[in-house]
């Protein structure tokens, strides 16, 4: 028996068959459409379909973080049982969720001294901080504990990349990570930026090229340059904005030039596809090198 809770939100975009699996409690969060609110259930209450269809039609989405006095709940719950816990956040650079997970820890802490409550920024996004997630999981059944998981999280996550790439600039434009001017001239030119997420966990240009099929295959050029082609990954992660043929390619490309023990594929979640619109494509994986080197040498 693992000896923590792990927890994380459901910004992660991890399957249901994979949290499932790998014994890992996940916290829903929420998103407002058209005046309704809804919560990530798996697409159970809405499908990426119509979600999709709906943004992509002008129609806002609204994320809600989970709040203070909701992670109080959820911990209190869990040390009261005697049980210690691990959270992985979205990065708190996208979201205000893990400083209300911090908060929320230290006054647990004041009413459950003997438990440990550790919370873990992923300084990622999306299934790339599912990637942290999944790690902690392995570790955990290997028999750490709650402080040296999350350690051990502390350290790899400077290695677990995130590399992506958008169909429509202008919601990158919306989400103040491009210009308008740049949006409506790289769209007229086809021009397609592939992006990642930098040591502080915020959204930069990595690369802009010309056409899909390239911005794509740039993904997997990106992966070469931070890890070693002859080593093996327990995991590679792709996450897509309703643009399965295109996650299928891209995940082919994976299989063929690196060795990989499980590439998951999954659909990018309302709470990141709100921000990053329909035909995102998204690729996840542990390198060799931290990075500030890729940062430092990515040109």
């Amino acid at each position: 028996m693992r000896a923590f809770e792990l927890l994380t939100d459901s910004s992660c975009d991890l399957p249901r068959e994979i949290v499932e699996e790998f014994g890992i409690t996940m916290l829903p969060m929420s998103f407002t459409l058209g005046g309704q609110t809804y919560h990530e259930d798996y697409w159970a209450s809405i499908t990426p379909d119509e979600f999709y269809t709906r943004v992509k039609s002008g129609e806002k989405s609204m994320t809600t973080l989970f709040n203070r006095e909701a992670f109080v709940k959820v911990f209190s719950d869990i040390a009261q049982k005697g049980r210690d816990i691990v959270l992985v956040c979205l990065s708190g650079n996208i979201s205000g969720t893990y400083e209300n997970a911090v908060g929320a820890a230290e006054d647990v802490a004041k009413s459950f001294p003997e438990r440990r409550v550790r919370v873990v920024d992923s300084i990622n996004a999306t299934i790339g901080h599912g990637l942290l997630v999944l790690n902690a999981a392995l570790k955990g059944d290997d028999g750490m504990n709650a402080d040296e998981t999350a350690d051990y999280l502390e350290e790899v996550k400077h290695k677990t990349y995130a590399f992506f790439t958008v169909d429509d600039l202008m919601f990158l434009h919306a989400g103040g990570r491009l210009s308008k001017f740049s949006a409506i001239a790289g769209s007229m030119l086809g021009v397609k930026p592939v992006l990642w997420v930098d040591t502080e966990g915020s959204l930069k240009v990595s690369d802009k090229k010309r056409g899909r099929k390239a911005s794509l295959e740039w993904l997997v050029e990106c992966m070469a340059k931070c890890s070693d082609t002859s080593k093996k990954h327990k995991f590679v992660t792709i996450a897509h904005g309703n643009c399965k043929e295109d996650g299928e390619y891209v995940k082919k490309l994976v299989e063929e030039r690196f060795d990989t023990e499980r590439v998951i594929l999954t659909m990018l979640g309302a709470v990141i596809g709100s921000h990053s619109g329909p035909g995102t494509l998204a690729m996840f994986f542990e390198g060799d090198i931290v990075r500030t080197e890729f940062e430092n040498n990515k040109k």
